[in-house]
């Protein structure tokens, strides 16, 4: 047999390592976990008061994927523009400055008492009775829906330990509405929508309401999954958002574990 040119043994050579390689399972990058507490950039980083104020919008700041301790989200801004414009309506300061003072005065929170208060002293049967039945100038089919809602996600809200006594209803969901208010502030202040003293004035506010009705980040946590639950009621967004709350109470990470609830007295 005559012995072939040098080159064609290293052409084969190729060849072979090329056709095991392609033969060989595909390997799909490795994705990287998303950290679930951002941290910002030192520069960017608030302490003290200011960062204490951004905490009870903690939940919604995670859910979205944004810092945790800095005015801005720290998200790219056509996302969040994009964010705005999708769940919000928000593209205008005008309309930016309307939806922050509808959750800062109103909310869901303004129809709760009526969700709460048929919910949990009518029979299911006399709900729509009772909704007729209300003086007030109120939308009554929303406020239907949200029974509904709250109907069908309040057993699986009992399992999971965040309706435990009639308490955690009666205190309302005063944190859903200063969560989002909290969180919409800092997409508007990334979009610049809204100035830097704006965007705190209204986190200042939020974190005020929250801390003036609620005890401690288990009642903050409690009471915005409530929220979340009488709004959209059964699905992914509660599943995600409880899921998203119970790391932000147990996580070692979470400010939550490591901030008071109250400043003490040298942080005042």
């Amino acid at each position: 047999m005559p012995q072939l040119p040098w080159y064609v043994y290293v052409l084969l050579a190729i060849i072979a390592v090329l056709g095991c390689w392609l033969l060989l399972p595909a390997r799909k990058p490795q994705r990287r976990e998303r950290e679930t507490f951002r941290r910002s950039a030192s520069a960017t980083a608030v302490t003290g008061d200011r960062a204490r104020q951004l905490l009870p919008g903690l939940i919604h700041a995670v859910d979205f994927g944004a810092t945790v301790d800095s005015l801005s989200t720290g998200v790219k801004r056509a996302r969040v523009a994009s964010a705005l414009n999708d769940w919000w309506n928000i593209g205008s300061t005008e309309q930016a400055q309307s939806t922050l003072g509808w959750l800062l005065q109103e909310g869901h929170r303004a129809v709760w008492p009526h969700v709460w208060r048929i919910a949990t002293s009518e029979p299911v049967e006399n709900w729509t009775a009772s909704v007729y039945a209300i003086r007030q100038k109120v939308d009554r089919d929303q406020i239907q829906e949200y029974l509904n809602h709250l109907a069908e996600t309040l057993p699986g809200l009992q399992e999971q330990g965040i309706v435990q006594a009639s308490d955690d209803l009666a205190r309302g969901i005063v944190a859903w509405d200063m969560s989002r208010a909290i969180m919409v502030a800092r997409m508007c202040y990334d979009c610049k929508l809204i100035t830097e003293p704006q965007a705190w004035e209204v986190i200042a506010y939020a974190s005020a309401a929250v801390s003036h009705s609620l005890s401690s980040w288990e009642d903050v946590a409690k009471s915005t999954v409530i929220g979340r639950a009488m709004w959209t009621g059964q699905g992914a967004p509660l599943t995600e958002l409880t899921a998203i709350s119970a790391q932000c109470r147990n996580d070692p990470a979470s400010p939550w574990t490591t901030t008071p609830f109250k400043a003490t007295p040298t942080e005042l």
